[in-house]
């Protein structure tokens, strides 16, 4: 079995602790919201560190034997906490909800439903 990666940095280590313990993906907000009320990122001096911690989720996830990974737009897991079929299971909603959105993008005159059949 390959070694599980360990997250490097602050952000990273903070993202990495608050997904460990969540049931579900989590959006990048949520995410820096848990790992401040956690008191996980009391040493960050940064101007905006909601932003910091949205870039560093993004750059981790696409990155070879990534620790973090994409299950949506917006939405982040701990690759080694998702397993087999819920895995792809969250693969497929997340293509499912984008194909929707693009599909209401591209409705003539903001229509947001389907059309009668």
């Amino acid at each position: 079995m390959a070694a599980v990666p360990r997250p490097t940095g602050l952000y990273a280590a903070a993202a990495y602790e608050v997904l460990r313990h969540s049931s579900e993906p989590l959006r990048t907000a949520e995410v820096y919201q848990q790992a401040e009320a956690l008191g996980l990122l009391s040493r960050s001096k940064g101007k905006t560190p909601a932003l910091t911690m949205a870039a560093t989720l993004f750059n981790e996830a696409k990155r070879p034997r990534a620790l973090f990974v994409r299950c949506g737009r917006g939405l982040f897991a701990v690759r080694c906490e998702i397993h087999g079929e819920r895995f792809e299971a969250l693969l497929r909603a997340a293509a499912l909800d984008a194909a929707r959105a693009q599909w209401r993008k591209d409705l003539p005159g903001g229509c947001q439903s389907a059309p009668d059949e």
